[in-house]
């Protein structure tokens, strides 16, 4: 994973961060807002590892132009299905992060 797709992700996962920490602006004494505006704040930060985990995954299985064609060529505006990805891996990044250490050790050695 290059510097410039971890910082562009970044950029994505803020709006997780945003999500989660308007609850927490609203009533900030509130535990549960606490625990997920933390649990926002630390998947912001494993979210582009999940991205590109579940890209990595995802290219196993498919080829790179089976995701520029049909129904994943329309637009966020169009069918939210790219709103829904990045939910799905703003989500599970914590997760994903912790399975990913493992490769991602094997491929600096």
């Amino acid at each position: 994973m290059k510097i410039k797709y971890y910082l562009i992700n970044l950029l994505i996962g803020v709006i997780g961060v945003f999500a989660f920490g308007e609850g927490w602006y609203k009533n900030p004494d509130n535990p549960k807002n606490q625990l997920w505006l933390v649990f926002s704040v630390v998947s912001w930060l494993a979210f582009p590892f999940a991205r590109f985990a579940v890209e990595t995954i995802a290219l196993k299985f498919t080829d790179e132009g089976f995701w520029h064609r049909g129904f994943f060529k329309d637009s966020v505006g169009k069918n939210g299905l790219v709103a829904i990805y990045w939910a799905f891996c703003f989500l599970l990044a914590i997760p994903l992060f912790l399975l990913s250490i493992p490769f991602l050790k094997k491929k600096a050695e």
